[in-house]
């Protein structure tokens, strides 16, 4: 009789502690959540002034957004990676490999470029083929890299579902309903990159 009473205690315990586990684990992101805001840095003195296309102007509480996307693994096809995968700033903002992996382990035929001066680029991938940061965002996040073309419906939802980010869209970003909401902040995160460097 004994054995049974502290079977089911250690199973009452366990089951607590599986379903706090759990709820612990849940993303409960609400409309309370507060990116944090830090002022643009300056630009630097012996560069020219970094074009900012006027369709996307760059703000505190873009550039704090995209920062938010460039780490989050759930705009990949297969959630398993983030902008950050590829451009590890350990690297030197790129993966440190001589050829990148993208999503689902497919191998991608060049290494990751660098992010960093990205902001003052006139061409984008190594080859020149995207002749701005915008496209070059959108390609990268539809194509191997982040592998998200033939999954753009259910990583839309899962983003848009979550009241952090759809609150962010909505209140900088005009484009949030359409298809680049996702990466609508990250292009101005990738343009400060030169910035947070101490060069």
């Amino acid at each position: 009789m004994r054995s049974r009473v502290e079977l089911r205690k250690v199973l009452t315990a366990a089951t607590f502690l599986f379903t706090l586990s759990v709820l612990a684990c849940e993303n409960k992101e609400t409309g309370g959540f507060k990116p944090e805001i830090q002022p643009l840095p300056a630009g630097l003195a012996r560069y020219e002034a970094m074009e900012i296309p006027t369709d996307n102007p760059m703000t505190p509480e873009k550039v704090a957004l995209g920062r938010q996307l460039f780490f989050d693994k759930r705009l990949s096809g297969d959630g398993s990676r983030s902008c950050y995968f590829c451009h590890v700033c350990e690297h030197g903002l790129t993966d440190g490999q001589a050829k990148a992996t993208g999503a689902f382990n497919k191998p991608l035929p060049r290494s990751s470029p660098t992010l960093w001066n990205i902001g003052y680029h006139k061409m984008f991938y190594w080859d020149g083929r995207s002749p701005s940061l915008e496209k070059q965002a959108m390609a990268a996040w539809q194509l191997g890299n982040m592998g998200a073309k033939d999954h753009e419906p259910e990583i839309l939802a899962k983003i848009n579902g979550l009241q952090g980010y759809r609150s962010q869209f909505r209140t900088h970003d005009h484009q949030w309903r359409h298809r680049l909401g996702p990466l609508a902040g990250r292009r101005p995160v990738s343009r400060i990159r030169i910035r947070e460097a101490r060069i």
